[in-house]
């Protein structure tokens, strides 16, 4: 989690593109030219190479932008995007850093995050991709399961497996919304995405990538504060809070008054501290 930086004032222009399933932004100030490209193309005017941001950013390519931006850097790069959404001044919108654990190599390709109209948008640094500290590399987080039973849970379901939160870690749970989420464009480890809510900027993680597995992005959002290491949880039902939970036969499993099945635990403390 990380919060809000706001700026002081003034005018400061950037242009918002869409790639992949992200949204980002590029200080005006750091583009030469933004034009139209045949999906065939692998050079803007036959000169210019295309680097596909995407990749740049260690994600998949499904399928070729039809955007070319011409970046004012040394070499010169030109970056191959879905769609630009138009140039705004975003001077006075918030701000936030990127949360530290986010990934190695990822925050040195983006300056931070940004909200604009209520939509959350990365921020690229040229710079940064020009030169990149080397391929992005998700965090690596040791899966660990809950030792003893919590007094009072949260349980809720996501891929179709009953978890529980112990109650003293959440904070709070919403219905997410499109704008505030932005997708990350990596393709590994637990981070699905960013989420701008209340005042500050938490890495969406789904229990099953806490796992090395596989989670896809679900409509409610737990926010929990593991360790103090703000992160929402993604999940597809919450079903309340349980107390009176003992341990069932698996391990990191217990069962409380009213369930009809046991719930897994993550040691979310050991896992983020």
């Amino acid at each position: 989690m990380s919060s809000v930086i706001g700026y002081e004032g003034g005018r400061r222009l950037c242009l918002l593109l869409d790639a992949g399933e992200a949204r980002f932004a590029l200080e005006a100030t750091t583009i030469i030219e933004v034009a139209e490209v045949p999906p065939e193309a692998t050079a803007l005017r036959g000169q210019l190479p295309l680097e596909p941001l995407v990749g740049l950013l260690g994600g998949s390519l499904d399928a070729p932008g039809t955007v070319a931006v011409v970046l004012d850097v040394s070499p010169t790069l030109t970056l191959r995007l879905d769609r630009a959404r138009g140039v705004v001044d975003v001077g006075r919108d918030p701000f936030f850093l990127l949360p530290p654990w986010l990934g190695e190599g990822l925050i040195g390709l983006l300056r931070g995050a940004l909200v604009h109209d209520d939509v959350l948008y990365l921020e690229l640094s040229p710079e940064g991709l020009r030169a990149p500290p080397g391929p992005p590399r998700a965090p690596r987080l040791q899966p660990a399961l809950t030792a003893e039973a919590p007094d009072r849970a949260l349980l809720f379901r996501t891929g179709g497996v009953l978890h529980g939160i112990p109650l003293s870690l959440v904070g709070q749970v919403v219905r997410h919304r499109a704008e505030a989420y932005c997708a990350l464009p990596t393709t590994e480890g637990p981070v699905l995405g960013l989420y701008a809510h209340a005042q500050a900027l938490w890495p969406v993680c789904s229990m099953g990538r806490l796992t090395d597995g596989q989670g896809p992005l679900e409509p409610h959002l737990i926010f929990a504060e593991p360790a103090g290491q703000g992160v929402a949880i993604c999940a597809e039902e919450i079903l309340g809070v349980v107390e009176g939970l003992v341990a069932a036969d698996d391990p990191g499993t217990f069962i409380g008054k009213g369930m009809l099945a046991p719930a897994l635990f993550l040691d979310l403390p050991r896992m983020f501290s």
